[in-house]
């Protein structure tokens, strides 16, 4: 998953002693009907239909830069249709906030009503180096 300008330019500040770099509390999975860049806002963010962003914190372990899911993470059940799915990004807040690090699906997901987005342990696997 490439890192988004927006943790990458906090991290360098961080890094190099200019602005210290707060974690969040909490971070989030959030799912796009757009494909992301690094400089990507949240305009297409699924919105509506029961869609809500998943909280994450505390299902991920990390083992030398590789981040994996340790246990079942589910987006709620939709509602209605949320059309194609073609990107995740993993978010500082539950709303609004700032994409930190996101992937483009290889092929994008339909969720229609009644659907359920998730992934297995060990089925969501990001490299963070």
């Amino acid at each position: 998953m490439p890192m988004s300008s927006y943790l990458r330019e906090k991290l360098a500040q961080h890094t190099f002693a200019q602005t210290a770099y707060t974690m969040p509390t909490n971070v989030y999975l959030a799912a796009f009907t757009q494909p992301l860049n690094t400089t990507s806002g949240i305009t297409d963010e699924v919105s509506g239909g029961g869609y809500s962003r998943v909280d994450i914190t505390g299902l991920l372990d990390e083992s030398d830069g590789v981040i994996t899911n340790n246990d079942l993470i589910k987006f709620n059940v939709a509602t209605a249709d949320w059309g194609d799915i073609y990107a995740l990004a993993v978010m500082d807040s539950i709303s609004g906030s700032n994409i930190l690090i996101y992937s483009n699906l290889d092929t994008p997901v339909t969720i229609n009503t009644s659907s359920v987005l998730g992934f297995f342990a060990g089925d969501f696997v990001t490299t963070f180096r």
